[in-house]
């Protein structure tokens, strides 16, 4: 409920926002909210966004089992740090993150899989006209093009210039071939195996400009390896490979109820009355 409201509120901006939002962490410790939860809220909040991806506070994900928490913290000490080829790692990496987080891997291109598989193949044409066939690292129709890339011990070391033009060179791969798909994906993906996860989102069906609604390279979110070990990171995964559509903001504002968003409206006049 908390991110319901956080969403109701933003429109308002700037200092009232912060006045009423901090109200409301103040009247619910101890009660709707933990204490700890509403304390996080007030800290975690920025005027130009502290938040993230403004889904991940808008809905509560489903509890992460034990066991899930077990396997993901394994994957995560078995290939965090990993350097090498991409070529030879991807795909087993890829398949045991899945596994780790309890979703299907993608099938192989060989065995006749075409909306979820390795390796897909994707026609796009060049400057001047000239057509080329690309293969996407990992794909799944309505949800996500994945690039992949493996820094490696010398040559893009992570942490250098050349590395990071080397992801750069990956996201622009990635866009390259969502435009080329007949239906825009909903998730844009590149993957430094063994390093992490950089993920950008855009639910306009359309595109416009060079990187639609994706924003450029710097509008990524990014998830180091060492980060899939949290719950929340798991179910926003999860969400990615099952249901997409659970980030959509639009389809989350539509899910804040009357009985959330009268009495604040009612706070926030108050409020605004009080200091306007």
């Amino acid at each position: 409920m908390s991110g319901c409201i956080y969403h109701y509120l933003y429109p308002w901006g700037g200092d009232l926002f912060r006045k009423v939002w901090d109200k409301y962490c103040d009247e619910n410790r101890g009660a709707a909210l933990g204490n700890a939860e509403c304390d996080n809220l007030r800290g975690e909040y920025s005027p130009l966004g502290g938040f993230g991806f403004m889904s991940d506070y808008l809905f509560d994900p489903a509890p992460i089992s034990a066991d899930t928490l077990d396997r993901v913290a394994q994957f995560v000490e078995k290939w965090q740090g990993r350097t090498g080829s991409e070529e030879a790692n991807f795909q087993p990496f890829f398949s045991e993150l899945c596994a780790a987080i309890g979703v299907e891997p993608p099938g192989l291109k060989t065995d006749g899989a075409d909306e979820y598989c390795y390796e897909k193949p994707v026609k796009m044409v060049l400057p001047g006209g000239r057509a080329k066939t690309g293969k996407i690292d990992a794909f799944k129709r309505g949800c996500f093009v994945l690039e992949a890339k493996m820094a490696g011990a010398s040559a893009n070391k992570r942490g250098t210039a050349s590395h990071r033009k080397y992801m750069k060179l990956a996201f622009n791969q990635a866009i390259d071939y969502a435009r080329a798909l007949p239906e825009k994906p909903p998730f844009v993906m590149t993957c430094d195996v063994g390093g992490d996860f950089s993920i950008w989102q855009g639910f306009s069906e359309s595109w416009v400009g060079t990187f639609a609604d994706y924003g450029d390279y710097e509008s990524r979110r990014r998830v180091p390896i060492a980060d899939l070990a949290k719950p929340e990171t798991i179910a926003f995964f999860v969400d990615i490979f099952e249901n997409p559509q659970n980030r959509n903001p639009e389809r989350i504002s539509a899910l804040v109820t009357r009985e959330a968003a009268e009495p604040l409206a009612v706070l926030a006049r108050q409020l605004e009355a009080q200091h306007g």
